[in-house]
């Protein structure tokens, strides 16, 4: 094997530990993130005082597992925790100035966020003159201007020393939770456990399986094999997905969409009630919650693309189309995706229903 990679080009060691070694000799050490020492130094400040925190993620599963990574993590901590998804219609994507509203009604004194925020520059002055910390743990590309956060943890910033950039939300709060979990080895298996949740999200965003990303994946998949926990165990029985040599078109196609489903169009908290739930009973609940959902976004999806194809049947060929329709929100990125595939040219899809 060695041999085959070498004839690519030079053999990077880092790529070769995520291939042949253990899955953990391909992590890196999360102190090398940027902001690490900022980060450790507020959550302790959080727990010497009794603070509670707004843990918010974006509404897709990488958002949606990336928080419930930080949630688990900081509740080991003693921390109490809220956790917060924006609804699409109302808030749209990103910390959102309602959230900045919530967390300052229930006393939240610190919003960490997980899979988005980098942009969030009003937001999170509004937090600040509010007497909030915000930390922002990201993987999206920077604006010109980036947010006055306490801390950006985001590899993609210019100064950043991480040596891995592609990393999704959740394997960034992956690295988090490894970050804040390192006091004994008991808290460095649990953060270790958060890797079925990181390589949900990781997959579902479509980041390349290489480097990192393939040890976190690597990880996550044996402990789904091995002992997933409640909530993606449910799931992967509504997603007919057997434990016994799960994989990443498993994720890809059985649990990913499932946990989509509810944040275009549903409450996708329900999700992250799911992906939290100790409870077994519980879970299996929040599963058939999420299946409807899914059965219905593939519903309602079919019906779009059907009248979107009538409308280009009568539409003279062109470069770049344009599409409106009473259509959900949540859907018509599917829509725009699936067109600009068949047509192979741009498409922009737009709902006409009145938020």
């Amino acid at each position: 094997a060695l041999r085959v990679l070498s004839r690519r080009g030079p053999v990077d060691p880092a790529e070769l530990a995520s291939r042949f070694d253990a899955p953990e000799a391909g992590l890196h050490d999360p102190r090398l993130l940027p902001d690490a020492e900022v980060v450790r130094a507020r959550v302790s400040q959080a727990r010497s005082t009794g603070e509670s925190v707004l843990v918010l993620g974006d509404f897709d599963a990488d958002g949606l597992t990336g928080l419930s990574i930080l949630t688990l993590a900081f509740r080991r901590l003693g921390l109490e925790v809220e956790p917060y998804v924006p609804d699409r219609t109302g808030e749209g994507h990103g910390l959102s100035m309602a959230a900045v509203e919530h967390a300052r009604e229930m006393g939240h004194r610190l919003i960490v966020t997980a899979d988005t925020g980098s942009t969030s520059i009003a937001e999170i002055t509004a937090a600040r003159e509010a007497g909030i910390d915000t930390i922002v743990t990201d993987h999206h590309v920077l604006g010109e201007e980036p947010p006055d956060a306490l801390a950006l943890v985001n590899a993609q910033r210019p100064d950043s020393a991480y040596p891995d950039r592609r990393l999704s939300g959740a394997g960034i709060a992956f690295k988090v939770a490894q970050l804040l979990l390192d006091d004994d080895a008991e808290d460095r298996a649990a953060a270790l456990a958060l890797a079925d949740l990181a390589a949900v999200g990781s997959v579902a965003d479509v980041v390349p399986i290489t480097g990192e990303n393939r040890s976190i994946v690597r990880l996550g998949l044996a402990r789904l094999e091995a002992d997933p926990r409640p909530g993606l165990a449910a799931l992967m029985r509504r997603a007919r997905v057997e434990r016994e040599g799960v994989s990443t078109d498993d994720i890809s196609f059985g649990l990913a969409p499932r946990i989509n489903a509810m944040g275009r169009i549903g409450d996708p908290i329900v999700a992250a009630r799911l992906l939290l739930s100790s409870d077994l009973d519980a879970a299996e609940r929040l599963a058939d919650e999420l299946e409807v959902a899914n059965k219905l976004r593939r519903e309602l999806t079919a019906t779009a693309m059907a009248e979107a194809r009538e409308r280009l049947a009568t539409t003279p060929g062109s470069p770049f189309t344009v599409l409106s329709g009473d259509w959900p929100v949540g859907i018509i990125g599917l829509v725009a995706g699936r067109l600009a595939e068949q047509l192979g040219t741009p498409v922009l899809v737009l709902s006409t229903q009145v938020l």
